[in-house]
């Protein structure tokens, strides 16, 4: 669960200068994951967009393997204080985010959680 939060933590910091290699991104995710977040960085980097404000997060490991190599996460991810801004520093939309239902599989890779994949719901959702 750790992972998850400190990735959370990496997406907002590498949101907030558009840098979608931002070094802490791949030392908490991997896979899907580590793709879903970059890109996502990258789409706000090409629309000239950053990203700031916190993000609220109440994680729950719901399972683990039974080898302990694995586990998955629930989360109600609220970014209602989470912005997008434009270059020139006002508000892009109109609309915050929200509380969404949030999903995360987490594996160990040579020794250190990272997160696999990452799920966030439409706002509202949870």
């Amino acid at each position: 669960m750790e992972a998850y939060k400190q990735l959370m933590a990496a997406v907002v910091q590498a949101s907030a200068t558009g840098d979608p290699d931002f070094p802490l991104l791949a030392k908490y995710a991997t896979g899907e994951a580590l793709v879903t977040v970059r890109s996502s960085i990258n789409v706000y980097r090409q629309n000239a967009l950053t990203a700031k404000g916190p993000m609220r997060m109440s994680p729950q490991v719901t399972s683990t393997s039974p080898d302990g190599a694995s586990a998955k996460i629930k989360d109600c991810l609220d970014d209602s204080q989470w912005l997008l801004y434009k270059a020139d520093g006002s508000v892009h939309g109109n609309a915050p985010g929200g509380r969404h239902n949030t999903d995360a599989d987490a594996v160990r890779v040579e020794g250190a959680w990272k997160v696999s994949v990452l799920r966030i719901g439409e706002p509202g959702t949870c």
